[in-house]
């Protein structure tokens, strides 16, 4: 029997799908860069957010914001970000979106990770819906995704 896949090409999106692969060399990995191998559980942050009365959410904000610069090579860390995002009005909308589509092309162009992609305006409803604590879930998830991809390529898979 013919096998019915022999004609198949790759459609767009699968084609680069593996292409950071090409790109990722873990011998090259700085020390500054480490954080991006590592997948945080998500299910504990909120259950923590929530139990800590906020405190952890503040935590968790900031590390989601310095993955995000540490992904685009700036190592100066996100503590401006994270005050501005708790005491400035609607500074955590912008923030939203911005990091929405700040993760998606950085992702994108330096790492040619293509299973991120640009949800900024997603991103935005849902934190002015549902609120601030889904979004940092599901830019987590993301950044873990990213993490998991690069921690497989590490093992050699």
């Amino acid at each position: 029997m013919d096998n019915y896949n022999n004609s198949w090409a790759d459609d767009r999106e699968l084609k680069y799908e593996r292409e950071h692969s090409r790109y990722f060399d873990p011998r090259y990995i700085k020390d500054e860069q480490k954080c991006l191998l590592e997948e945080r559980n998500i299910i504990l942050a909120v259950i923590f957010s929530i139990i800590t009365i906020g405190i952890y959410f503040i935590y968790w904000m900031n590390k989601v914001a310095n993955t995000i610069k540490i992904m685009d090579g700036d190592f100066s860390g996100a503590a401006a970000e994270t005050v501005l995002f708790f005491l400035v009005p609607f500074y955590n909308i912008y923030w939203v979106y911005t990091r929405g589509r700040k993760i998606a092309e950085v992702a994108n162009r330096k790492w040619h990770y293509h299973r991120i992609q640009d949800e900024s305006l997603p991103y935005l409803l849902v934190s002015v819906f549902l609120g601030n604590l889904v979004v940092i879930a599901i830019m987590q998830n993301d950044i873990n995704r990213f993490a998991g991809d690069l921690n497989s390529i590490q093992r050699g898979n």
